[in-house]
């Protein structure tokens, strides 16, 4: 037979592939267990001191099964490129230009350290001030490179919950002016996509760094994402002038702001003192605010900045941060200086932010964690409540943990989550402050309900009982729980 007969008989000769038969493995076989119960076997391959990579590849090449649980929830689960080399090394083998791999969406925290910043990939320098020389770094990746690569790879990974950009440089910054569309990396956009969420972006400063926060450290991220849920701030500085001048070209859409050792810089006031402060457009849509490891009372200022959206639903405070302490000497030997709460200098603070007034009225949830509740109850104070009670005509005090607690009472909702030294503290009970027993070692985890009313007395009777108070060990585990309806 002649080759030009056989132009319209090609689909003859060609061999149907056989169909791929399901492999059926017996009750006991290894296949045959849990996803769960593989996981707890593989991650035992999976020890960061001593990773058995080889071991985890032959696994995932014994069969598809276990090349799935290997890629999804060991290799690809958590991603992390600790230099711009290795972020452009990864992005070259898995985006390629007409088809990304497949693995990318296994992704579910990726986190990429030290990103470049703007012509960084040339720079130049002076030899004795005078003569003047570029100098050009091969196979590094340049800043242009790296926004393409990190716009592809937040394009196509589907699955990414969590992005960590750590180092940041005070120079780093996306361009503000990018116009990019959510979908696929090629471009191309359709308004009946549906909105992308990332629940949790973190940003961290280099050591030894605290730099103003900008619009063009996020511009980039909701250039593909529609919604950030939460957003993680470390060691930054929030200037409410530069914040709120800057035009914001970028829909910006942040639920929480976690500020973590973050400085407040009020600025806006001395560059114009006769003019009123107006809502950042860059949290505007925040009604969770929660700062941890707050540095000076002045960072305490934040919250009227945040609050200014009229949107704060939720505050949180880290109740370890040594602001809210001042030192005392102790009787201990091993800790000579022991720090103690101030009530004098603070009560009024939560009296201003529980009392439902003004910029605080759509405040309804106060969650105080890593706390020493406990430590703080004093059992002369309450004698002394109690007999001030008979003689009205004394003023009590109000810098003390019971004038704290009841300014506490105002908020709808409050959490406690002691701290985790809170578990060592042993609790003195006395028939006098209403206890059923006197004992002087009673564990925190072992207080009853009645216990736990009789401590937070003045929380739980003050204001018609309206506050919904939950106490929690370190562990949030449960420990005490009074609602309205309780």
């Amino acid at each position: 037979m002649k080759k030009y007969q056989l132009i319209g008989r090609k689909n003859i000769f060609v061999r149907s592939k056989p169909s791929a038969k399901l492999v059926t493995y017996p009750y006991l076989h290894l296949c045959s267990l849990p996803v769960e119960i593989l996981l707890a076997i593989f991650a035992q391959f999976d020890d960061p001191e001593n990773p058995s990579y080889t071991t985890l590849v032959n696994l995932a090449l014994t069969c598809k099964k276990f090349q799935a649980i290997v890629y999804k929830h060991i290799f690809y689960h958590h991603v992390s490129l600790k230099s711009p080399a290795v972020f452009f090394k990864f992005c070259e083998r898995h985006l390629a230009p007409n088809h990304a791999s497949s693995k990318i969406n296994y992704i579910k925290l990726l986190v990429v350290k030290n990103p470049p910043i703007r012509d960084s990939s040339n720079f130049k320098l002076k030899i004795a001030g005078h003569y003047k020389f570029e100098q050009f770094s091969n196979g590094n990746l340049g800043y242009a490179d790296f926004l393409g690569c990190l716009a592809h790879l937040m394009n196509e990974a589907y699955g990414l919950k969590v992005l960590s950009i750590s180092e940041i440089s005070p120079d780093f910054g996306f361009p503000v002016d990018t116009s990019g569309t959510h979908g696929s990396s090629s471009g191309s956009s359709s308004s009946s996509a549906s909105a992308r969420t990332l629940q949790k972006l973190v940003l961290k400063t280099q050591s030894g760094w605290s730099i103003p926060f900008r619009l063009s450290n996020i511009s980039l991220i909701f250039n593909s994402f529609d919604v950030v849920q939460e957003l993680e701030l470390v060691k930054f500085i929030i200037d409410d002038y530069k914040l709120t001048v800057d035009p914001c070209s970028v829909k910006v859409h942040i639920s929480t702001l976690n500020l973590n050792a973050c400085m407040y810089a009020p600025t806006f006031k001395k560059r114009h003192p006769t003019k009123k402060l107006i809502p950042c457009p860059l949290f505007e849509q925040v009604t969770s605010l929660n700062l941890y490891n707050i540095q000076t009372g002045n960072d305490l200022a934040i919250i009227d900045f945040i609050k200014l959206n009229n949107r704060l639903k939720t505050l949180s405070l880290d109740m370890a941060s040594s602001i809210f302490y001042t030192t005392s000497s102790s009787v201990s030997v091993v800790n000579p200086v022991k720090k103690v709460f101030n009530f004098a200098k603070y009560n009024r603070f939560f009296k201003l932010v529980c009392s439902g007034h003004g910029g605080y009225s759509t405040l309804n949830e106060l969650i105080l964690s890593d706390f020493d509740l406990v430590e703080y109850f004093d059992h002369n104070t309450r004698h002394q409540l109690e007999l001030s009670d008979v003689d009205s005509w004394v003023e009590p005090s109000t810098d003390n943990f019971e004038s704290f607690l009841a300014f506490l009472s105002s908020i709808a909702n409050l959490s406690i989550i002691l701290s985790k030294n809170s578990t060592v503290t042993r609790v003195k009970t006395c028939v006098n402050c209403g206890f059923t027993t006197t004992s002087n070692d009673l564990n925190v985890s072992s207080l009853s309900a009645s216990n736990w009313t009789v401590l937070l007395k003045p929380l739980l009777l003050s204001n018609d009982e309206k506050c919904n108070v939950k106490v929690y060990n370190h562990n949030l585990h449960l420990l005490f729980s009074r609602t309205q309806h309780s």
